[in-house]
């Protein structure tokens, strides 16, 4: 299936049904397609989050030969991408954005896409990086701050 969608790429439709289909709960992300580009992802969301916007991302790790957004934040010494929901929402509250990794409550999915995509050569394929805004976490949703920032696609 991913070489399928790799060589045809999914709908918007079909996109939000992955998104929706590999939602297990709320979840909050913001992906990059990753390679070289994906340092941007590193200078948006405190960008943004200066700009008044709430930008909690979800990160991977490197796809193919390059190290993805996680392995360069945590070749940081002393810095972690392993939050809870609650340490989310209080970063979001504090300094308007956070960069986190999957963990086994925040889009399980996730795992297994990135290291299926990795060996099978269709990391590259936009129509399979989800955009799960639609999934915010409750207690972020509900937050009057976030629920009134722009919310911006990239």
């Amino acid at each position: 299936m991913l070489m399928a969608v790799y060589i045809k790429e999914l709908s918007d439709l079909e996109v939000t049904y992955l998104t929706r289909a590999m939602a297990s709960g709320s979840i909050v992300d913001k992906h990059s397609t990753g390679g070289v580009g994906d340092k941007t992802s590193l200078i948006l969301a405190p960008a943004l989050a200066a700009c008044g916007c709430k930008v909690p991302m979800v990160s991977g790790r490197g796809l193919g030969h390059t190290g993805g957004t996680l392995d360069k934040l945590e070749s940081i010494p002393g810095f972690t991408t392993s939050l809870t929901n609650e340490q989310m929402v209080e970063a979001l509250k504090e300094v308007g954005c956070c960069i986190v990794g999957q963990t086994a409550n925040l889009v399980p999915a996730d795992k297994i896409m990135y290291s299926t995509r990795d060996v099978t050569g269709t990391g590259d394929s936009s129509s399979l990086i989800a955009d799960n805004d639609d999934f915010v976490d409750p207690e972020i949703k509900d937050d009057d701050e976030y629920s009134n920032a722009p919310s911006v696609h990239t």
